[in-house]
């Protein structure tokens, strides 16, 4: 597999839309697009030591799960419409692997909630997918922690054992 390259990084970050909720730190891509040449290399540093294995995930792969209303006055959990709110480090990974070549498309209803986790790193390695590419996809997978927000505050953190982030 070719590594991951500064340029990569620079057009991923250029690629986020610059004004999407920021996630709990309050940074939008704004800022470091803006600022790219104060922030960008050490950003850069940060995410190919990430991409090589060198630092972890855990780092900065924390999302904060919103339920926004769909319908007035909700009582039923189907009634809410999940919002993941995560920092625009965690969108330049989401975003920087896709635009890299991987896709997959399964048509199923609800599929991502049901994924186990070792059929996808079996199915990637059965593809044809090398072994490094299936361990940056499965540190991804494997490295978030969620936390529901409920009146404005993160609840408990959790860690799932199955499905996939949309």
């Amino acid at each position: 597999m070719a590594e991951f390259t500064k340029h990569e990084i620079v057009s991923t970050v250029k690629s986020i839309a610059p004004l999407k909720a920021p996630g709990m730190d309050g940074f939008l891509a704004i800022f470091y697009q803006k600022f790219w040449h104060i922030v960008g290399e050490e950003i850069t540093k940060f995410c190919l030591d990430v991409l090589k294995g060198v630092r972890n995930m855990e780092e900065f792969n924390f999302i904060s799960i919103v339920l926004i209303p769909k319908v007035n006055s909700p009582k039923l959990i189907s009634q809410f419409r999940p919002i993941s709110l995560c920092n625009v480090i965690t969108r330049l990974f989401q975003k920087g692997t896709s635009k890299k070549g991987f896709a997959l498309k399964l048509d199923m209803s609800k599929a991502y909630d049901r994924i186990e986790w070792s059929f996808l790193e079996k199915m990637m390695s059965e593809m044809g997918f090398c072994d490094d590419w299936v361990s940056i996809i499965m540190r991804c997978v494997r490295s978030v922690t969620y936390s529901i927000v409920l009146n404005g505050r993160n609840g408990e953190a959790f860690h799932p054992r199955r499905g996939l982030r949309q």
